[in-house]
């Protein structure tokens, strides 16, 4: 099998085996398809996930269970609003605990665990 890369993967690839994180370039380029399948495996669970979902909402709405389009917008604006861990340790690396909010309204502190 013939692959064509571009330069700069040409050149990642070089420097990986350069600095002693792979031995080859073939080691390179497999544990960069074995990411992609893993990955792929990913999208295709979580699609699966979603499916199913879709799947009760249609049932729910056939049912005559529906919410107001007011009420949707307004949870995933607040679910929109509450940072994620990774965007609180990347504004304060230093950063030790978050407070955490359940849909009841109560509050509570969460650990952040110490990721060097």
């Amino acid at each position: 099998m013939k692959i064509i890369l571009s330069p700069e993967i040409e050149q990642f690839i070089h420097t990986q085996v350069a600095i002693g994180r792979y031995t080859s370039a073939s080691e390179v380029i497999m544990a960069g398809m074995k990411l992609f399948v893993d990955l792929e495996h990913i999208y295709k669970g979580r699609f699966e996930e979603l499916r199913q979902e879709v799947i009760k909402g249609v049932e729910a709405a056939n049912e005559g269970n529906l919410v107001e389009i007011d009420v949707v917008f307004q949870t995933l604006y607040q679910k929109l609003a509450k940072p994620s861990l990774k965007q609180l340790l990347l504004a304060d690396p230093g950063r030790t605990e978050d407070l955490i909010h359940s849909p009841q309204g109560h509050a509570r502190r969460r650990t952040i665990p110490n990721l060097e």
